[in-house]
């Protein structure tokens, strides 16, 4: 393991981080979808502690949701995404943060962060130096749409603001507004 990664593992797991490391031999192509690298995460939660304490290693497995959805924070999320598909579903409760683990990648002994996530650009900072550019492995939640909820969504400038959401109200739609100033007019929305 790079000296960096060992400085991270040392103050973030367990918990919300994942780290891309130098694949080792005996990691099977399916693991790591043919890439040289390969990202290994700590989990904090007791019952993913306790099942990889009976397991007795690591377990290689994927996200509880689809590629390119939200991931899941509750068991009926899972059941939502995945149906029947998935015979067994391990109930932990609600998720205590809500939010990806943050991704960074240790390649070349320097730290890059990939996808940002529960522990901070400054939390990571305060560990160890990291590394702006180059080239970076595929990794999950990379892609804008991954953070697309399936509800649509609208930028409307604050003049538009208004009119755009009573024609939600007009026929009868639900509508979230997020504005920096109240309307002028607050029955209107």
């Amino acid at each position: 393991m790079p000296v960096v990664a060992e400085k991270l593992a040392a103050r973030f797991w367990p918990g919300p981080l994942t780290l891309i490391l130098p694949k080792g031999e005996n990691v099977n192509d399916i693991v790591t979808g043919g890439q040289d690298s390969i990202g290994i995460r700590v989990p904090s939660h007791p019952i993913a502690q306790q099942l990889l304490t009976a397991f007795g290693g690591g377990i290689a497995a994927p996200s509880a949701n689809r590629f390119g959805r939200l991931s899941p924070t509750k068991p009926e999320h899972v059941r939502e995404e995945l149906g029947d598909a998935v015979p067994v579903i391990l109930d932990g409760g609600e998720s205590p943060i809500g939010l990806e683990s943050t991704i960074v990648s240790c390649l070349g002994n320097e730290a890059r962060l990939l996808r940002p996530g529960f522990i901070t650009r400054s939390q990571l900072e305060q560990v160890v130096e990291l590394t702006v550019g180059g080239p970076v492995p595929r990794v999950s939640g990379d892609r804008r749409l991954h953070y697309a909820p399936a509800t649509p969504l609208a930028i409307v400038s604050s003049d538009d603001l208004e009119k755009y959401a009573g024609e939600f109200v007009a026929r009868q739609q639900k509508v979230a507004v997020l504005a920096m100033r109240r309307p002028s007019t607050p029955s209107a929305i």
